[in-house]
């Protein structure tokens, strides 16, 4: 598949569309992962996703360790490689495009918004200054209603088709929101570059 050009809101705010081929497929296959707690996978399963002070849950999540990719399924490396491959090749595009430093990708996780859920407005930088400096969202369906990335200080608000990603700033002023969830179930991979202190 050819390389996507973005759509581009506010100058930093990049949204590419269809860069994921078959995320139907992508999804089925991480529902389907068998998990066995007596081995070290390189995905783990579900479970609970809460806010920091674990009272507001959000829904469920699946983090990776890359140390396990070698004892992992040929069906689980597939998957990451394809995530990884194409928050890659966009995260390298944005950084070029912006002429900024992307930094080092943190550990890939696959989450998924229940009906009801939300998150309000924040940026991936705080509330304590971080050495975050890119964000994104590559979202897997969009098979739900609401749900929505939205940027009130920019007046931009994003409904991504199933297989899209947006990029954008971790830092103020992209405070941005995730809507709630009205239906269905949202499941998308965040993402996070960080500079090194």
């Amino acid at each position: 598949m050819a390389k996507q050009q973005p759509k581009i809101f506010s100058d930093k705010i990049f949204y590419y569309e269809s860069v994921l081929e078959n995320p139907k497929e992508v999804i089925d296959k991480i529902e389907a992962f068998s998990y066995d707690e007596s081995k070290e996978m390189l995905i783990s399963d579900w479970h609970t996703w809460t806010a920091s002070h674990d009272s507001y849950v959000f829904g469920e999540r699946k983090t990776t360790n890359i140390s396990f990719y070698e004892s992992s399924s040929k069906e689980m490396q597939d998957v990451y490689n394809t995530l990884n491959k194409v928050l890659s090749i966009y995260s390298e595009d944005y950084s070029k495009s912006l002429s900024i430093p992307l930094g080092t990708q943190r550990p890939i996780s696959i989450s998924k918004y229940f009906s009801g859920a939300f998150m309000g407005s924040h940026t991936d930088s705080s509330p304590t200054p971080t050495t975050e400096n890119v964000s994104g969202v590559l979202y897997l369906n969009d098979s739900y209603e609401g749900g929505e990335i939205s940027f009130p200080q920019q007046g931009v608000k994003i409904k991504p088709s199933a297989g899209s990603l947006v990029l954008f700033p971790s830092v103020p002023p992209f405070y941005h929101e995730s809507l709630a969830v009205i239906s269905g179930t949202k499941y998308m991979c965040p993402a996070f570059w960080h500079l090194s202190n």
